[in-house]
């Protein structure tokens, strides 16, 4: 399932998508009340995984589209440290 090496600690990210398919990130126990792995909200496009509270919050949140939707998604961001690199800290495979 995971579709690329995971990377070292504070590595680049590069979509492997061993983070969210091993563990339920505090966003995904939070906002959906899931506890569960893999993520309900994993979304696999072409060869990379992508976090669907990020990229379609209104898909997993019901809401409509609009200012809720940029609000959720600069919360997720600043929650899960998007961008800060790979925060899965188990060991690389």
């Amino acid at each position: 399932m995971i579709a690329f090496a995971k990377p070292e600690f504070g590595a680049t990210c590069n979509g492997c998508g061993h983070c969210c398919i091993t563990n339920a990130c505090k966003m995904s126990r939070t906002l959906l009340h899931s506890d569960k792995a893999p993520c309900i909200a994993l979304e696999k496009d072409a060869d990379r995984y992508w976090g669907g509270l990020l990229r379609n919050p209104a898909k997993y949140m019901e809401m409509p589209e609009g200012l809720a939707v940029s609000i959720l998604k600069a919360y997720v961001t600043l929650e899960l440290h998007i961008g800060d690199g790979c925060d899965d800290n188990s060991p690389a495979t």
